[in-house]
């Protein structure tokens, strides 16, 4: 008999669909039973856990959010006394340290088992790091764990008789550096663990999907709300690595359907680089920065929300957002993960000159990562791409008048590049038009200092960038320590 697979219900719509106010309606009809379901509602942030709380209070229903010191162990205790709690609230990060310590604890894993899970905005796909271990006379000592791995396939992978001193050493002092638990986790969960060694520390790189997955298959039922979810990042690793079954939730969790989508209105998405820029790192936006935000202000005049990056090595970026397109445009600075802000819905222009891809010294690790584990690197990368840069530009977006359903205002939406410009229209507004102000990358010489600073940013050495960019160590020193101002 073939066993059943864990299922992992997804419900795909909009910003300002009404998805949670669906999932509230739905945790009221149990108001009145003998036995009323139970939910464990997740969250990205603590504000938002607080603003479903209010709201649940207003209906009268029981709860609690899990909101103080400790609170992976708060929530552990909060589910094992919850006979007159039908509802707990709490954040992502801590449902991802629950099940990641559940995975080890079985009592942990059974109280999930009488609550329906659902997950609100969705996580990221992936768990893991990269750890590095410094040589050192003691290093065997320090870190035993190197004698219980062995190699397969270019991986090192948990020796079945070492499980238990892994496990042990896992929750010992040795192992108190988060990067460092992430890589034996992903050990002891049976993955593996790519290892590179130079003249001066060992270098670990492992990951698996991320354990907030594995409540799928403790709890009652297991639900994902999102923009885009059925695209993920998160359900994909679901479905392909953690070999779950992926469907779409009942009606009872849908929003209405004249909801799921934008209304129609006019809207006018301008890519700032030019179409021959494939992808905006950070060096093009550096770019744009310190030449060209005169041609944004032309675009959206002075009633406008903005987002940026924080300042980096390479760009002041917050601060000149801040005094260009804030002080002297008229614009609001909003935060590049803004979920939740609802304060900005009579507003119909917004500026997103933000950026979130891998370097790449990252890119590197991970196509070597995929090849040897199996996965393809390209879906990878675009799922990637799509939750750190795409999905976080719509989001950010949604703060706008878009979200209203009784406008019909025109809208201006600025954003990098063309790719997140065609995105958009592709999976949100079908009806925009695209303009692209077509600026192109800064003069050669200047491109250079940008990516020197952008490859010393990341942490390269300078020999190192040197290598990557393909030209002199000379040439690289010349750069290193110059201002990131034009």
């Amino acid at each position: 008999m073939t066993e059943k697979k864990p299922v992992v219900n997804f419900v795909n719509a909009i910003c300002g669909s009404g998805k949670s106010h669906r999932l509230k309606e739905y945790i009221l009809s149990f108001k009145n039973e003998a036995v009323p379901e139970k939910f464990l509602i997740v969250v990205p942030t603590h504000a938002l856990a607080d603003q479903f709380k209010q709201d649940l209070n207003h209906f009268r229903i029981s709860n609690h959010h899990i909101f103080v010191e400790g609170a992976t162990l708060n929530l552990k205790s909060t589910l094992a006394d919850s006979f007159q709690i039908n509802v707990v609230i709490t954040t992502h990060e801590c449902f991802t340290n629950y099940c990641h310590l559940a995975t080890f604890n079985l009592e942990m894993r059974s109280l999930l088992a009488e609550h329906n899970v659902v997950i609100d905005e969705i996580p990221d796909g992936w768990f893991g790091a990269e750890a590095t271990i410094r040589h050192a006379e003691r290093t065997a000592e320090n870190f035993p764990f190197l004698e219980w791995l062995e190699e397969r396939n270019g991986l090192l992978y948990l020796r079945e008789e070492h499980y238990d001193n892994l496990y042990k050493y896992y929750h010992e002092k040795h192992a108190n550096s988060d990067n460092l638990k992430k890589v034996l986790y992903v050990a002891l969960d049976g993955g593996g663990v790519m290892h590179t060694e130079c003249d001066s520390s060992y270098s670990f790189f492992a990951y698996t999907y991320n354990p907030i997955l594995k409540a799928a298959t403790w709890a009652k039922s297991f639900t994902v709300l999102g923009a885009g979810v059925n695209r993920s990042g998160f359900v994909w690793m679901a479905e392909n690595v953690a070999q779950m079954a992926v469907q779409e939730a009942g009606e009872h969790l849908q929003p209405d359907p004249e909801r799921r989508k934008h209304k129609n209105v006019p809207i006018k998405i301008v890519a700032v680089l030019s179409e021959d820029i494939k992808r905006a790192g950070q060096s093009e936006l550096a770019n744009i920065f310190n030449n060209h935000l005169r041609e944004i202000r032309q675009v959206v005049g002075k009633d406008f929300i903005f987002a940026t990056n924080n300042d980096k090595a390479i760009c002041d970026f917050k601060t000149i957002g801040l005094t260009e397109l804030g002080d002297r445009m008229g614009g609001v600075d909003v935060s590049m993960s803004s979920y939740g802000i609802n304060s900005y819905q009579g507003i119909h222009c917004a500026v997103f000159l933000g950026c979130a891809n891998l370097g790449d010294k990252d890119r590197k690790r991970w196509a070597n990562y995929c090849e040897l584990v199996g996965w393809d690197f390209e879906t990878v990368m675009e799922k990637k791409r799509q939750a750190m840069y795409f999905e976080r530009c719509y989001q950010f977006l949604s703060r706008t008048s878009i979200r209203n359903t009784d406008t019909d205002h025109s809208l201006v939406f600025v954003v990098p590049d063309m790719a997140a410009a065609e995105y958009l229209k592709t999976h949100y507004f079908p009806g925009s038009t695209i303009e692209c102000l077509g600026i192109k990358k800064a003069g050669k010489q200047h491109e250079t200092r940008l990516k020197v600073l952008e490859y010393k940013a990341q942490g390269l050495t300078q020999k190192k960038a040197a290598e990557e960019m393909a030209v002199s160590l000379r040439t690289v020193a010349t750069y290193w320590n110059q201002d990131t101002r034009v």
